[in-house]
């Protein structure tokens, strides 16, 4: 599956190292908390087995923080802070993200068609050779 290799902790030393400040209260684009929640929708949809639930949550994690870098991208272009580099960096893991979604929706239609038996079938495999230790 697609994925965005980026952690709020390389988001931060990315903002520090290309000089982009801290927007003010009411202009937040909240990109580093949302990358955060991102990565934890990511983990608990894979924990359980790609449950349709989880999946929803998951892609309005994608939602959110595409419009976040949206915003982050208004804001530093607005004082005049985007440089093309920056641009392009944060373009790229919008691109990601994007990828991440479509990947997510194609699974959960697949596994709707299906009914979920191919799903439970791979799930039921894995638990068996756990419990068998293959």
């Amino acid at each position: 599956m697609a994925q965005l290799n980026l952690t709020r902790r390389e988001w931060k030393r990315f903002k520090d190292d290309n000089n982009l400040s801290d927007a003010g209260f009411f202009k937040k684009a909240n990109v580093g908390p949302l990358i955060d929640e991102f990565h934890k929708m990511g983990e608990r949809w894979h924990a359980e087995d790609g449950d349709s639930t989880d999946g929803r949550k998951f892609l309005k994690a994608i939602e959110k923080l595409q419009k976040a870098f949206g915003k982050f991208i208004k804001n530093k272009a607005a004082k005049q802070e985007l440089s093309r580099e920056v641009y392009q960096q944060i373009v790229q893991w919008r691109k990601d993200l994007e990828d991440v979604g479509d990947e997510l929706v194609d699974f959960m239609r697949l596994h709707a068609k299906s009914g979920g038996n191919t799903r439970d079938a791979e799930i039921m495999s894995r638990k068996l050779d756990k419990m068998f230790n293959f």
